[in-house]
This record gives C-alpha cells, structure tokens and sequence, in this order.
C-alpha cells in the first residue's frame, strides 16, 4: 500500500496519499505547504477555490501552495488580493497606499460606485480599482 507520498493521476493531476492510503481532501499541510485538493482528491493548482469555511483562497499554478500577500487575477478575469493568512479580502482596504474595495466574495470593484453603510457613494477607477477622490 502507497502511503504518506504524492502521486501523479496523469501528466497534471496529482493526489496525496494519506497514512491510510486515503486521498486527502481540503486543505492540508504537507511538507509546510498550505494545499488544497478537491472532492476527489486532486491537488487544486492555478485555481480560486472556497474552503470548508466559505474564504475565497488560491493556489499557485506550478506548486499549488496557497498564495498569501499578493493580488490574484483569476480566471473569469477578476482580481483578488489575498491576505497574510491566504484569504481574498473585502470590504474597504489599503493595499500599497491604494484605496481599493472588494464586494462581498472577495472580488475587487472596479469602474463602479460602491455606497457605504452610511449612504455615501464611493467610486473606484475602472483601470486601477483606486478610490476616486473629487468627484462632483
């Protein structure tokens, strides 16, 4: 019985094989690497995926450990920035001095208003995502 080691299910799939012999499934730490495989097994890699809590989180296309502290443009195309513990952000956010505002999913806004809790309306740059100030 194959244990404790990856194994490759064709040319770009792999699976971690547990003490037991089991795929693992969601996340797992292996080697020190935050990782995560999906219902069957395979390892998730160059992909956006919600955990068993519901955080928009991503793994790195080569190595499929989880990417912390950087902005992620998925695959449909949208951004997302992902915090020191690997979790898209929302809400209002200063990332590198830009003000920026992600919806409810963890999606950056982007050439659109955004109004607060306080009716106030918010726009952000179409190109950049940044608040725009001044506006009349």
């Amino acid at each position: 019985m194959i244990t404790n080691r990856f194994e490759r299910v064709d040319s770009n799939t792999w699976v971690y094989l547990s003490a037991n012999g089991i795929a693992v499934t969601g996340t797992q730490t292996i080697n020190g690497q935050k990782l995560y495989f999906d219902q069957n097994g395979y390892q998730v890699k160059g992909q956006a995926v919600r955990d068993q809590n519901g955080n928009l989180r991503y793994y790195a296309v080569d190595s499929g450990e989880m990417v912390r502290n950087c902005f992620v443009q998925i695959a449909d195309g949208r951004w997302i920035y992902l915090d020191n513990n690997g979790i898209a952000m929302i809400g209002a956010q200063t990332i590198n001095g830009q003000q920026l505002y992600f919806d409810e999913n963890g999606y950056q806004i982007k050439g659109q208003f955004v109004v607060n809790n306080e009716d106030i309306k918010k726009y952000y740059a179409a190109d950049s995502g940044e608040l725009v100030k001044n506006i009349q």
